[in-house]
């Protein structure tokens, strides 16, 4: 997600994921869907929510009692709607706005109304070839919804900081995604993202076309905040060549082999590792970590929080001196530092300078990433034959795999509101989503979809559907990312980075690390989650 994890994340792949690929029309996949799913309604609510003022942008904690008219006023909102069209749909209800230490926070700011009546201003990355395919939905939208004019801004600034900007000065995203940093709960937490439920009633929007287990971190204070968009599922890819000449048998694409833990990737691993003067010259392990030092407290199937901090958006408590964090960045230390198994930094720098050109060389047996892998290799030219595999799970807890789960959401104050609610509405089309994100490389939100996404990676990849089709089971079994659906992991993940990070590197052991971070963790956790109430 973050610009400053780019080269970890799908968000660093995705400016290489459109281009040349095999050519797929909208046509044919919305044939194979059955038809348009979720077609945009024409029919019309008035201008919703007026434009937030400058005391619900600013961090002040909100009662619960005007919370609790808040939604009241989502209720009222979806009785009017069925008898007129003139109700205006409720904002998020507050459960209270942190006060933020490092994390954006919405300053007072004299209101103002964002763009005007039919005009939707949506908040988009500049990259190019991003820029193209959603231009390309937007002319597609306008010319099915004439009335209604896409006026998109696109920002090569910092997201987060872009989006603090405008929405201080009362011109709030008509469109919005985890484009950085902070996700839509640390918005929702300061009032200013618009609840989805009144829309979703009145339209009968049919949920049920994604994928059921994400639908609950799209809530805030038990609103519909967003829809989602696409998934980035992880899985290990590994060289084939270099199995067969180890005599080794294929790492399983099996999510449920409870053999294939990490004690026996680390076997595997260990036998992919060749050296020869006294020098490694292959590396049986590139990456085994969760977008590096952030997330990799879920290997051994623990986490920095409890599963309700994903679901509320609050992390209220600190987790991560639990034995199964600890030892799961001091596996990821020893597989460099200790049996030399993976490369280090210097190693990396020595040959290519990255565990992709590593891989991408025949270098490297087996490396975690993302979807957005796929499209990487796509690019590569020195045609290293590849699998997928499933991701190994601790041998005594249950599985806790990261998957990038990203949404659509959007500001409260827009001048617009339905009209804002009928482009994300089409944004999550298989007319939509046949061109962002599905040729972006993640698979698209609609479960129908799936079926595609494996026949264009098929012909961009030159993979079989049953190589492919192990990303495809990874959804099920995975878990979401803190920085897209909790309100305060942007001040908590300052504090963890660079410590485990320096773990990671050999430069300090797990266990020390997190002694050290724990009281300034649990500081900021109360700080933070002080006005959470739920």
């Amino acid at each position: 997600m973050a610009a400053i994890h780019r080269s970890l994340t799908r968000r660093g792949l995705l400016t290489q994921a459109f281009g040349a690929m095999a050519s797929i029309t909208a046509i044919g996949l919305i044939t194979a869907c059955g038809g348009s799913a979720a077609t945009v309604s024409s029919s019309s609510v008035s201008s919703a929510a007026a434009p937030a003022t400058s005391a619900a942008l600013s961090s002040a904690a909100v009662s619960s009692s005007s919370a609790a008219a808040t939604t009241a006023s989502a209720s009222s909102s979806v009785a009017a709607s069925a008898a007129t069209s003139a109700a205006p749909a409720a904002t998020v209800a507050p459960t209270a706005a942190p006060a933020a230490t490092t994390a954006p926070t919405v300053a007072p700011a004299a209101a103002a109304p964002s763009g005007g009546k039919g005009v939707v201003q949506p908040l988009l990355r500049g990259d190019p070839e991003e820029v193209d395919a959603w231009k390309k939905i937007f002319t597609d939208f306008q010319a099915k919804n004439p009335s209604i004019k896409v006026d998109a801004n696109y920002t090569t600034d910092n997201y987060d900081d872009k989006t603090l900007t405008l929405t201080a000065a009362g011109t709030p995203p008509g469109l919005w995604f985890p484009a950085a940093d902070t996700g839509v709960k640390h918005w929702a937490a300061q009032n200013v993202i618009e609840n989805l439920d009144p829309y979703i009633q009145r339209d009968k929007f049919d949920l049920s076309i994604f994928y059921d287990q994400y639908l609950p971190y799209m809530k805030f204070n038990g609103h519909m905040v967003a829809l989602p968009t696409d998934e980035w599922p992880w899985n290990v890819y590994y060289n084939k060549t270099l199995f067969q000449k180890a005599g080794l048998d294929a790492p399983t694409t099996d999510w449920n082999d409870k053999t294939w833990t990490w004690e026996k990737f680390l076997e595997v691993g260990k036998a992919l590792t060749q050296a020869s003067g006294g020098k490694t010259t292959q590396w049986g392990i590139g990456d085994a970590s969760m977008s590096g030092a952030r997330f990799s407290a879920m290997l051994y199937g623990g986490d920095w929080f409890p599963e309700d901090s994903y679901v509320t958006g609050w992390i209220k408590e600190f987790t991560g001196n639990a034995p199964e964090v600890i030892q799961a960045y001091q596996y990821l230390s020893d597989l460099a530092n200790k049996y030399h198994v993976s490369p280090t930094a210097a190693e990396q720098k020595a040959n290519g300078g990255s565990i992709t050109k590593m891989f991408e060389a025949g270098q490297i047996g087996m490396t975690l990433n993302s979807a957005g892998f796929l499209e990487t290799l796509r690019r590569q030219t020195t045609g290293v034959d590849f699998g997928l595999a499933a991701i190994p799970m601790p041998a005594a807890k249950p599985r806790r795999t990261l998957i990038w789960a990203d949404y659509w959401c959007y500001f409260s104050g827009v001048k617009d509101p339905d009209a804002a609610w009928q482009l994300l509405k089409y944004m999550v089309t298989p007319e939509a989503q046949v061109l962002y994100p599905l040729q972006a490389g993640s698979v698209p939100s609609i479960k129908s979809l799936a079926g595609e996404w494996v026949k264009q990676r098929q012909a961009a990849n030159k993979l079989g559907a049953d190589v492919l089709q192990v990303a495809i089971d990874a959804i099920p079994v995975s878990h979401v990312s803190a920085d897209n659906f909790t309100v305060n992991w942007p001040d908590l993940g300052k504090v963890i980075e660079t410590p485990m990070g320096n773990v990671i590197s050999g430069k300090q052991d797990a266990q020390t690390a997190i002694q050290s971070l724990t009281a300034a963790a649990q500081d900021i956790i109360k700080k933070t989650s002080a006005a959470a109430t739920g």
